[in-house]
């Protein structure tokens, strides 16, 4: 059987730590979620939160109830 010589590699040694190619973060929202430049965010009395995780957060901190009208 063959295999693709990247996954050879990655068998034998494990991943490539190549931290150029990785994108430059800016931090961690309430979350823990990695924020990069260009991600959008809400900041909620002191607390960053990734716009993803802003309907998880108000619902969990604040009791908001999110629903869709029939």
């Amino acid at each position: 059987m063959l295999e693709h010589p990247v996954l050879v590699s990655i068998n034998r040694t494990g991943y490539p730590e190549n931290l150029v190619a990785q994108p430059e973060h800016c931090g961690t929202d309430y979350y823990n979620t990695e924020l990069l430049p260009g991600d959008d965010v809400a900041e909620v009395d002191g607390d960053t939160v990734h716009i993803d995780n802003l309907e998880r957060f108000l619902a969990e901190q604040y009791g908001f109830v999110f629903k869709t009208i029939e």
